[in-house]
């Protein structure tokens, strides 16, 4: 499996010969996944990416590739969790695959919370958390001023 950068242009030459049976656009982490699961299933695939690979949504700062609040806990989101769950190992099958990195990095995220229903809101996630994330991920309160270990980060 190659990735070339290529001017984006859909056509025939001798370096590619045909139209791509698959048009992948952003080759952020979903569209490298996609990519790669087309190409193993014997489809030509082309990849068009507008800044660099890894940017935009995989490079953000959240985006969709964390765990749900586990309140209100469905089938819905016991099925995401469980995809998100394998996503490091996926995501590290992928680059190995590609040669590529996908600039993701699972460290988690501070939220801010100004009011006491929100902070009574958050103990009763964290209480959820425990319940449906079988310590795969956790959801912790931090005191204001506390130093903390954060994705391999100290967050003052």
């Amino acid at each position: 499996m190659m990735i070339h950068a290529v001017q984006p242009s859909i056509h025939a030459s001798r370096n590619h010969p045909g139209a791509p049976d698959v048009l992948v656009v952003g080759a952020g982490i979903m569209g490298l996944w996609a990519a790669r699961h087309a190409i193993r299933a014997c489809k030509r695939v082309l990849v068009l990416e507008k800044r660099r690979v890894g940017g935009g949504a995989s490079g953000g700062f959240m985006g969709a590739l964390m765990p749900h609040m586990p309140d209100r806990w469905n089938a819905k989101k016991q099925f995401q969790f469980e995809a998100l769950s394998g996503l490091e190992t996926a995501i590290s099958e992928l680059e190995g695959d590609t040669g590529v990195a996908c600039g993701y990095r699972r460290c988690g995220r501070l939220m801010p919370v100004r009011s006491e229903s929100t902070l009574a809101e958050i103990d009763a996630r964290i209480e959820g958390a425990r319940s449906y994330w079988g310590g795969r991920f956790s959801l912790e309160r931090v005191e204001p001023g506390a130093m903390v270990e954060f994705g391999g980060w100290d967050m003052p």
